[in-house]
């Protein structure tokens, strides 16, 4: 009964977002995503052989998933934080001699800070962050991340909106003599998130 009554809470809850966030000028946003990642400045450990990618460089397609709330009105942006997940794969390393199934994996995880601007009645919503977090490639090398993003969110309903596209630039800053890494990101995704007093 008490795990009812707490399911029924939090239903109540989740239904009454979009009632709520308007009125405090606040937006609160979760999306998932299609994406693809370039590293460049790669070691190859297995030097002198050859990695099965010979030029320094991890290319990789992956997916993630986000959320975030904006509640901070400045101007025309709405400001907020931003906290999400990553996961890329690869048949091929700039790490490693050997390719094959998921030869190459690279995990993230990164949070900062949201600005979205969007006109009245519009149904374009421009975005940027700044980012910074945790990154780990081949299981194994751990980094320091930091990344700047921007993005176009096109408003398809007032709860849901399609991501075309995000676009990312940072680096992974090695730990314990690593290597440090250059990043270039794209993204496409879904978004869904509660009304947002325009």
């Amino acid at each position: 009964m008490h795990m009812k009554l707490k399911f029924l809470h939090l239903a109540l809850l989740a239904a009454s977002l979009p009632f709520v966030a308007p009125s405090a000028h606040a937006q609160l946003g979760v999306y998932g995503t299609i994406n693809a990642e370039r590293l460049s400045g790669v070691a190859c450990k297995d030097a002198p052989l050859a990695c099965s990618y010979n030029d320094g460089v991890d290319r990789a397609i992956g997916g993630g998933g986000g959320i975030y709330y904006q509640w901070r009105q400045m101007g025309p942006a709405l400001l907020g934080v931003d906290v999400r997940g990553d996961i890329y794969k690869s048949n091929k390393s700039a790490s490693f001699g050997f390719s094959g199934n998921n030869a190459f994996r690279m995990d993230s995880a990164l949070g900062g800070i949201r600005a979205s601007f969007s006109a009245e009645k519009g149904f374009l919503t421009p975005y940027g962050e700044l980012l910074f977090g945790w990154n780990r490639r081949d299981r194994t090398d751990n980094f320091f991340a930091y990344r700047v993003v921007g993005g176009l969110d096109v408003n398809l309903t007032p709860i849901m909106a399609v991501r075309i596209p995000e676009v990312g630039v940072g680096q992974n800053i090695g730990m314990s003599g690593v290597k440090t890494n250059t990043v270039e990101s794209v993204s496409v995704g879904v978004v869904f998130h509660t009304r947002r007093d325009r």
